[in-house]
């Protein structure tokens, strides 16, 4: 399998993660914060995301896909946090961000 369809499918297990972790938050901000439809849907969702995992190590190395994660992961939970919870970033932050997905193109392309 080619490190751009792995590299993908990653980007496709952070989004379903980041949804995951979209209902966990929501289920935080409920009046009983286990044991609710968010908690048990966001948990649900982190099951899933842990067989995507499993094909994605089959393909590549450990430190590489999880560092691929961890970009995507900053960039998607930026995305949501700043369209669906409304937080605000600030110049340094959106430099970091420019960092990270240089460092992203630079890592599929050469890792």
């Amino acid at each position: 399998m080619s490190k751009i369809l792995v590299t993908f499918l990653i980007f496709i297990t952070t989004i379903i993660t980041a949804t995951g972790d979209s209902f966990l938050k929501k289920s935080g901000q409920q009046p009983v914060s286990i044991f609710n439809k968010y908690f048990l849907f966001g948990s649900s969702i982190y099951l899933l995301t842990s067989f995507l995992w499993a094909f994605t190590y089959k393909y590549m190395k450990f430190s590489t896909s999880v560092t691929i994660y961890s970009i995507f992961s900053i960039l998607i939970f930026t995305l949501i946090g700043i369209f669906i919870f409304k937080d605000t970033i600030s110049a340094i932050e959106i430099l970091g961000i420019l960092f990270a997905i240089t460092s992203l193109i630079i890592l599929v392309r050469f890792g």
